[in-house]
């Protein structure tokens, strides 16, 4: 009983942590888009929903593409996408690099790809079960266009507990790295999952679900991780598995 009341209790309170730290997020519409400024740190998350006029091409395009499995970080395989296809959305995306990412000069282009979600989680090696960053750099935005709906997951953005870091850069990875192997000898290696919600860890400060033809950009350092449900099936056909397009930019 005693056990029964204090996993109750944890409950309740990481659900009022999330609801409060949503509560201080504050979102911002504008033409075409949302900015959505996360936890502590207010950094930006941007939102635009039907972003290509033939998503279903770029899903055809997807069947025909031989996936290779990438570089180690990536829990799944990977094939090259047409970048051609976001020249159709140029000025907004120019417009967005500016105006909320403070983009000075041109953006460049540095990856597109297809990407599948294909590794179980008894697969993961442990840095692939906690949230991740893209890079320690401020200038690299990432760009996640979902290809399948909400049933396939979505994104969540997440705080380090011990740090209070939300965004991982140069001048903290150090810090960063260090107080997760204390904590990995500490209490052992993560569980063998895909990471979902608050733990004593990491806490949640904001989940977007996906759409079809939605997508989501934010700088590269915001820890993150994909909301992969328990019943997903991690197919490798493209029309039943998580497909998404992975874009990078960087300042020119």
């Amino acid at each position: 009983m005693r056990l029964l009341l204090l996993s109750s209790l944890f409950e309740l309170a990481r659900a009022e942590s999330e609801r409060s730290t949503a509560s201080m997020s504050k979102t911002e519409y504008r033409a075409g888009y949302t900015v959505q400024l996360l936890g502590q740190e207010a950094e930006p998350l941007v939102v635009i929903d039907d972003f290509f006029a033939h998503p279903d091409a770029l899903v055809a395009e997807a069947a025909r593409s031989a996936f290779t499995t990438p570089p180690p970080g990536y829990p799944g395989v990977r094939a090259r996408a047409p970048s051609e296809y976001l020249m159709t959305r140029a000025a907004l995306l120019r417009e967005i690099l500016a105006d909320v990412f403070g983009y000075t000069r041109d953006a460049k282009l540095i990856e597109c790809s297809f990407s599948l979600v294909t590794t179980p989680p008894e697969q993961l090696y442990s840095a692939q079960r906690i949230p991740h960053h893209d890079s320690t750099d401020p200038n690299l935005i990432a760009m996640l266009h979902y290809l399948s709906g909400p049933e396939k997951g979505g994104t969540s953005h997440y705080r380090h507990a011990a740090t209070g870091y939300e965004t991982i850069r140069q001048e903290r990875l150090d810090t960063y790295l260090e107080t997760l192997a204390d904590e990995e000898q500490k209490d052992g290696a993560p569980s063998p999952a895909y990471f979902d919600g608050t733990n004593s860890r990491f806490q949640r400060i904001a989940r977007t679900e996906a759409r079809f033809n939605r997508v989501v950009m934010y700088r590269g350092v915001l820890l993150h991780s994909g909301d992969i449900p328990e019943d997903f099936s991690y197919a490798t056909d493209v029309n039943a598995g998580r497909l998404t397009v992975n874009s990078f930019f960087l300042q020119g």
